[in-house]
């Protein structure tokens, strides 16, 4: 044995912390391989990979199933049969993208179980890496000005020029996404342990600052995921509230929640209006007849709700496999050319984790994906019984991500994979919980 234990315990803490720490420097390296970007944290990963190989080589195998488990395998067979039915070049590079995701996830899952990361050391680095992420990104745009810090876009619909901050990552909206979930879960963590400080609120005002640089649309589902987190703590820690509050709660982020998927998907103007007409004008906007709500009120849709058009074409095509992984973009300009659903060309994936799947995994993975889902929600509620810190955490998180899903394709998304290997885990201490509970009620007969 060439190190001991505890000392390969440390050595593979070490690297997953490498490992998370690079998802807020990506656009280091970058490297496109099958249609796929292979950034900074790959790299890290290989060596991860080859560690977590080295230490658990016997281990591997005896940890035992789960539902996530079986249902993260079943998603990951269904991107598999979709390739072999299209046999596309994207599709192969989705294919091992998916693999990647899934060591992934068992990665995460062995180094919880075995209890190599704890919380009490996680969410400090999670809080010191976030807030390296932020400052260079601030300072990237508005001291040094790196033109590859932000994106500028000119008559950005009602905002006019605009400059989206997106830092060392690959895109605003993969930057704000990452900011959205770190914030849940460190306040999430502090408000279940009542550990407000003034640092404190000053770090969630400095990354709910950074968010909005980014200018993301899910600032919606954030405002409401927050919202929850405090409803669910209200609900399960006895805090005194009156009905009509936690009434006013609900009622703000139910509605928040329904002007995010709206305003995702259409706008509507006045046609007699100067602005209204220079927004019906754009490019996108001229690509399916819009109809006239009343009178000069005119409802224009926007890029998501067209991918999601076409998205439907496609699952036409091949309603069981799909069309095959990230291959929507290439279906889009087949529309294009033949003059159907609408008449400019979309260079735009689905931007959906749904109508992604539908389109192009099929019926079979869109079943996996939904399976998926249900088994998250149902092992979240299990842990309301055994661990209900990590739920009123959890759930929050759980609901931004679906709604997220709703504008974003999360598949690929390294912490999604990250969060359900977690969780995985957990279901591992929820049953050995259970055999203590059963063992000792047989000591007790």
């Amino acid at each position: 044995m060439i190190f001991s234990k505890p000392l390969q315990g440390r050595i593979l803490n070490f690297v997953f912390f490498l490992y998370l720490f690079s998802f807020g420097v990506e656009e280091i390296f970058s490297l496109k391989i099958f249609g796929n970007n292979v950034f900074f944290p790959e790299l890290i990963f290989v060596f991860l990979f080859l560690l977590f190989v080295f230490i658990f080589r016997h281990d591997v195998f005896k940890i035992s199933i789960n539902q996530i488990d079986i249902a993260a395998f079943l998603y990951w067979f269904s991107v598999m049969a979709s390739f072999v039915v299209n046999r596309g070049k994207n599709s192969f590079g989705e294919f091992l993208a998916c693999s990647y995701m899934l060591l992934l996830y068992f990665i995460t899952k062995s180094i919880f179980v075995n209890r190599m990361v704890k919380k009490e050391t996680l969410i400090p680095f999670l809080i010191f890496s976030s807030l390296v992420t932020g400052l260079i990104s601030i300072v990237g745009v508005y001291i040094v000005d790196i033109d590859s810090f932000y994106q500028f876009h000119k008559n950005y619909y009602l905002l006019g020029d605009l400059v989206r901050v997106d830092g060392l990552f690959r895109g605003p909206i993969y930057f704000g996404n990452y900011i959205a979930v770190v914030l849940l879960l460190v306040m999430g963590y502090y408000v279940n342990m009542r550990k407000i400080t003034l640092p404190l609120i000053v770090y969630f005002s400095f990354l709910l600052l950074i968010f909005v640089s980014t200018f993301n649309k899910t600032i919606f589902p954030l405002i409401s995921s927050i919202i929850l987190l405090f409803i669910l703590n209200i609900r399960y820690y006895n805090v005194n509230i009156s009905k009509k509050v936690n009434l006013g709660l609900k009622t703000i982020a139910t509605f928040l929640t329904l002007i995010y998927v709206f305003l995702s998907h259409f706008f509507i103007y006045d046609n007699q209006n100067i602005v209204g007409k220079l927004l019906a004008s754009k490019e996108h906007s001229s690509c399916i007849s819009y109809p006239v709500l009343d009178g000069n009120l005119i409802l224009i849709p926007l890029p998501y709700t067209l991918t999601k058009l076409s998205a439907i074409e496609a699952f036409k095509e091949n309603i069981f496999f799909g069309i095959g992984g990230n291959e929507l973009i290439n279906f889009n300009h087949i529309l294009f050319r033949q003059g159907r659903v609408f008449n400019c060309d979309i260079n735009m994936a689905s931007h959906s984790t749904y109508f992604g799947a539908l389109a192009e995994l099929g019926l079979f993975g869109f079943f996996a994906l939904s399976i998926i889902i249900y088994f998250i929600y149902k092992n979240l509620v299990k842990l309301k019984e055994y661990n209900l810190s990590i739920y009123t955490v959890s759930i929050p998180i759980f609901v931004y991500l679906l709604l997220e899903a709703i504008t974003m394709d999360l598949m690929n998304v390294r912490y999604i994979w990250i969060f359900l290997g977690f969780l995985s885990s957990q279901m591992y201490f929820i049953k050995l919980q259970k055999n203590i509970r059963n063992i000792q009620k047989l000591c007790l007969i």
